[in-house]
């Protein structure tokens, strides 16, 4: 959501301008606060795993290393936080009351033993959906109620209740990618999404996976059109929201107020309103959503540039377009089937940039620091030349490096979804 901070900043700045050259304000060291427990779990009734993320808040009391790579095995202190282990964590099913189950929590090995991680996590059973049930566990279900119950080693308690959204006619847990895959040319398409109402539901959560990260918006109604040229007005970039070449996912939840109004909500020292928090004990969110649909769309583009082509070469070819112009520099995005040896190909999403005719192009496996090969080359009107480079990751792909030619061989292909 667009923060309602921006515009009282704006209107500030010239009265906080005038004091800050008129007066001198002394120096205060202000010591830290006592922590306080901050818990995230989410219920989604078509997700057979429950997790539970507990840390404390940052007082200042410990020093975060702020030079570590994300581990999503240990997210809370890969990302600056203080996880909270040896805690205790109970999901306590409410209507009809009696069911519960222990979250155990996930270790990271060490050199010495095992490190905490503060991420808790069980299996429940999803009714109506395939495969072996743990008969212990929590069923989730539309419309029941549950409890979260957390106690961590020095004796501090966090409890949060939610509901699921629903029931609904004739949902179903298997939410699964809709069979026939959307084409969504994005120079003139424009995809229209539809949902039964849902009771119990606060609002209904619209996402799109991009590989710049996923956009969300919440939204009121039971439909929303999501237009081609759609572009990401959360990001300072404005970065395009749908990348031909690739396929993305888009999808559907209901979402219960706990979630609506902690993530509405914020932090403003101008006005004074602060997050809305329902947990007892703590700050953070106990939540539940219903997926409604998932659709994999592969988005492609009228061409309307030299480089907008199939790029051919022996080894392996690539899907190119021209995704935003620019006076200097253009972005590019686009796909590369790359073949290993007697294999079937392997088809990779990609982003870069075009300089006059300095092509840079990385291969990307989920997002855009996550490249499996670089390509740095030379534009020509029927050719390309340069060389890939290998990525940061390769994930059992064959490795990219050394020479390549490509020669225009038509009009740019969708990237099919397997």
């Amino acid at each position: 959501m667009v923060s309602p901070r921006r515009g009282v900043r704006s209107l500030a700045a010239f009265p906080l301008a005038v004091l800050a050259a008129s007066c001198t304000f002394g120096e205060t060291v202000i010591a830290p606060s006592s922590p306080t427990l901050v818990v995230h779990g989410m219920l989604n009734a078509a997700e057979p795993v429950v997790e539970v993320l507990v840390e404390e808040t940052l007082t200042g009391r410990v020093r975060i290393d702020t030079t570590r790579a994300y581990d999503p095995q240990d997210p809370i202190a890969s990302a600056g936080g203080i996880p909270q282990g040896g805690a205790t964590v109970w999901l306590v099913r409410l209507t009809p009351p009696g069911d519960s189950v222990q979250l155990v929590e996930r270790l990271v090995p060490t050199t010495t033993g095992s490190r905490t991680t503060g991420v808790y996590a069980a299996d429940v059973r999803i009714p109506g959906m395939g495969g072996p049930l743990p008969p212990s566990a929590v069923a989730l279900e539309p419309g029941a109620r549950y409890r979260l119950n957390i106690r961590t080693l020095d004796g501090r308690t966090v409890t949060g209740e939610t509901r699921i959204p629903g029931p609904v006619s004739g949902w179903s847990p298997v939410v699964s990618v809709t069979p026939e895959p959307d084409t969504m040319d994005r120079s003139r398409d424009t995809l229209r999404l539809t949902w039964p109402l849902v009771s119990g539901g606060r609002t209904a959560g619209v996402r799109v996976e991009t590989p710049l990260g996923p956009w969300n918006l919440f939204n009121d109604s039971t439909s929303f059109a999501l237009t081609g040229a759609l572009r990401n007005f959360f990001d300072g970039g404005f970065p395009s929201v749908f990348q031909p070449g690739h396929v993305q996912l888009v999808s559907i939840a209901i979402l219960d107020t706990n979630f609506y109004d902690y993530y509405r909500s914020g932090n403003d020292p101008f006005g004074g309103a602060g997050i809305i928090n329902k947990l007892r004990g703590g700050i953070g969110l106990f939540g539940a959503m219903l997926p409604m649909q998932r659709r994999a769309v592969s988005v492609t583009q009228t061409p309307a540039t030299p480089l907008d082509a199939w790029w051919t070469s022996p080894a392996d070819s690539l899907a190119l377009w021209i995704e935003t112009p620019g006076a200097t520099i253009s972005a590019v995005s686009g796909w590369g089937a790359v073949v290993p040896p007697q294999a079937q190909a392997t088809r990779v999403s990609g982003l870069g940039t075009l300089r006059g005719t300095a092509l840079l192009f990385a291969l990307v496996n989920t997002e855009a620091r996550d490249t499996v090969g670089l390509f740095l080359g030379t534009a020509f009107p029927d050719s390309i030349a340069g060389a890939w480079q290998a990525g940061t990751r390769r994930n059992g792909l064959p490795r990219l490096v050394g020479p390549r030619t490509y020669r225009k061989a038509g009009p740019p292909r969708p990237r099919p979804v397997l």
